[in-house]
């Protein structure tokens, strides 16, 4: 797009010129040479405002007409997000938020701890793990690992002898596994599912995702008991990577039932345009996750199949 349009202003500004120069006159009419020169002055002088005003937030400016803050529904990844507001989150999130529970949904490609961003991942990571140590030193080498990755529930613990060596499957505590009150950041261009990044989810909520995430609830919720016999027993039903499998896949939906039900409230803060704030309630989390779908619209993908 950008050659022609600077073709094109090299041209007007030469027509501007050359009749600027011109000794004809328009009696009673403002010569149209000399009001498309006031036109692109007007137009420069409100251009650098506009600049100066909305830095830094360059790549997610809209337009003159459509309110920064509005931006997210009309538009989202290259023409808004593109990651690029990590610095500022960690900024926000440690002079705002340093008393809640807070989690992210980042769309982009840099690291959040390399910022220091102390947010959970709203998709559940490495909720299963599998360890494998020396038979000789199993017990001291597992208790060292779960002291150190306080996030795994020390008493929920499958085990299995493998020669000479024990293989553990451990699982990541139930609070660590639920979401919780507290403040959720999500990257529009996460929240509009209308990338790749939406996978299967692309377009409105629909019945079919519906009904796949339900099926995940039932799979997952042995999980989330706090009865550790119960937690126990659904560790060992199925194998390490097949829970990885049912966690992750219930993760992703999770988070897309709970965007259905973001879309249709207004954030209650913004990152620079670009990651929208949300501070949920138990009754938030509850309606959205649990209660009747925000929204029930077409299956844009199985349309296209």
């Amino acid at each position: 797009m950008y050659p022609p349009i600077f073709v094109l202003c090299g041209i007007a500004g030469n027509w501007i010129d050359r009749a600027l120069n011109s000794r004809s006159v328009v009696v009673g009419k403002v010569k149209p040479a000399i009001a498309a020169a006031m036109a692109v002055t007007l137009s420069v002088i409100f251009l650098a405002a506009e600049t100066c005003y909305r830095f830094p937030n360059y790549i997610a400016y809209f337009n003159g007409i459509v309110r920064p803050a509005k931006a997210y529904r009309h538009l989202v990844d290259s023409s808004l997000d593109w990651g690029q507001d990590l610095p500022s989150l960690a900024h926000y999130i440690s002079s705002r938020c340093s008393d809640y529970a807070c989690y992210l949904a980042y769309y982009g490609t840099a690291s959040p701890a390399y910022y220091g961003i102390s947010a959970e991942p709203i998709y559940t990571e490495a909720a299963v793990r599998t360890l494998t140590f020396s038979a000789d030193h199993a017990k001291e080498l597992l208790g060292q690992f779960l002291h150190e990755q306080s996030d795994y529930d020390p008493d929920v613990v499958v085990s299995r002898q493998d020669g000479d060596r024990v293989v553990f499957t451990v699982v990541k505590k139930t609070d660590f596994l639920r979401l919780r009150p507290g403040v959720y950041f999500v990257s529009a261009t996460l929240l509009q599912p209308v990338t790749p990044a939406a996978r299967d989810a692309i377009g409105p909520w629909n019945l079919r995702l519906e009904q796949e995430y339900q099926k995940g609830c039932a799979l997952v919720a042995p999980l989330l008991s706090d009865d550790i016999a119960t937690r126990s027993a659904a560790l060992a039903k199925y194998r390490p990577e097949t829970w990885r499998g049912v966690i992750q896949d219930y993760g992703y939906l999770r988070f897309y039932r709970l965007a259905a039900f973001l879309r249709h409230r207004e954030p209650d803060d913004q990152v620079n345009y670009s990651i929208l704030v949300y501070r949920l309630n138990e009754d938030d989390l509850s309606r959205a996750l649990n209660g009747p779908p925000a929204e029930l619209g077409p299956d844009v993908l199985g349309q296209a199949n």
